[in-house]
């Protein structure tokens, strides 16, 4: 909706400097906030799209191996999420919550919130 708004009001701008102006300074005006309105409309989607376009929010701080790390909240495919928070691929990545681990799979998917807890640790070999 901000990009809506931001050409509305720059819209109404030219309409009425057109109306309160001589007709030789029309064009010229025109010319100069159309271009101030794209500039303005694309800041707008730029912001948007850094906000929306990988569904994280504002910086919270987690615990990561004993460490405050800060980072953005949201949504993390875990791959992801242990490249934020440094830790290597090799290794395992565990949510603790209430004081239980709960292993994460790299390919699945967690909401990260403030205060939430990470541990990594070697990657666990199945028995034989």
């Amino acid at each position: 909706m901000p990009t809506l708004q931001a050409a509305n009001v720059c819209d109404l701008d030219i309409l009425w400097h057109l109306s309160h102006s001589s007709l030789r300074d029309g064009p010229a005006f025109v010319g100069a906030h159309i271009a101030k309105g794209n500039a303005a409309m694309s800041e707008v989607n730029e912001k948007q799209e850094a906000k929306h376009g990988d569904d994280h929010g504002h910086l919270i701080t987690v615990t990561i191996d004993g460490h405050p790390k800060t980072i953005q909240q949201g949504r993390y495919l875990v791959s992801e999420l242990k490249t934020k928070l440094g830790v290597s691929a090799d290794l395992e990545l565990d949510e603790v919550e209430n004081g239980v681990f709960k292993p994460l799979d790299d390919s699945s998917h967690i909401n990260v919130k403030e205060g939430d807890v990470f541990v990594s640790h070697v990657r666990r070999g199945a028995a034989s």
